[in-house]
């Protein structure tokens, strides 16, 4: 069985996978390092693959764990000017991506405490994308940069309005309606150019989006789980 550690830049995820399936998955708040220690304490495993978008604690076993670095040795090619600053989420989602999808070009949306678009092409080269402000950040900088506009909740998507009639719906509709034009624009660009492009949606907020999309967007929420296994079993060989 395979341990695979996701530390993204609020919550840590944790998947055991056996014969390239999860049979077993956690999710905690980061600070919650107490009950981390406890699932791989009680947990045994062959091997393991920890990628974080902060600083490794030091919990985590050099002789447990593959840690997931820009000098990692992936399946797939990098065509990416500054390597050292990519975030090994965006890596793991691209190789999730070519193995699901290969021979085909894929345009990867995560939607988290960022939003990221990321095209792989069908010879398993990683372009690159787009960096964007998540929901929950478009939020706060509404309420921290106004002096009267308040900090609002994430609200489902059916209830969302286009027109908003009070100050709260106008804000909820520029949050979520903002962010959905700017992914369904940026999609039509890249389908433009990239005929034969697959489109995944992935993320915390993946669900919110996915209600609104189009019928041809594949939902994968797994997907760097999958990609992170992928890793481990490449270096394994």
């Amino acid at each position: 069985m395979n341990c695979l550690i996701d530390q993204g830049n609020t919550k840590t995820k944790i998947y055991f996978i056996e014969e390239e399936k999860i049979v077993q998955s956690y999710a905690f708040f980061n600070e919650e390092e107490q009950n981390i220690q406890l699932v791989l304490q009680s947990s045994v495993f062959k091997q393991g693959i920890y990628s974080s978008s902060s600083s490794i604690p030091d919990f985590i076993k050099e002789e447990q764990f593959l840690i997931l670095t820009k000098d990692t040795p992936i399946p797939i090619n990098l065509n990416y000017h500054t390597p050292e600053t990519l975030g090994t989420d965006r890596i793991a989602l691209a190789v999730g991506a070519n193995y699901l999808f290969p021979n085909r070009s894929s345009l990867i949306l995560s939607a988290g405490t960022c939003i990221t678009i990321d095209l792989i092409d069908k010879e398993g080269v990683f372009q690159g994308g787009i960096i964007t402000l998540g929901l929950d950040m478009r939020r706060k900088a509404l309420h921290n940069q106004t002096a009267n506009l308040p900090l609002i909740e994430q609200q489902k998507p059916t209830h969302i309005p286009l027109v908003g009639k009070t100050t709260l719906e106008s804000m909820e509709s520029g949050v979520f309606n903002g962010a959905l034009n700017e992914i369904s624009a940026t999609i039509e660009r890249f389908k433009a150019i990239y005929h034969d492009l697959t489109v995944i949606i992935t993320g915390g907020d993946a669900y919110l989006f996915e209600f609104h999309l189009k019928n041809e967007i594949f939902a994968q929420q797994n997907l760097q789980a999958i990609g992170l296994n992928r890793i481990l079993l490449y270096n394994a060989d």
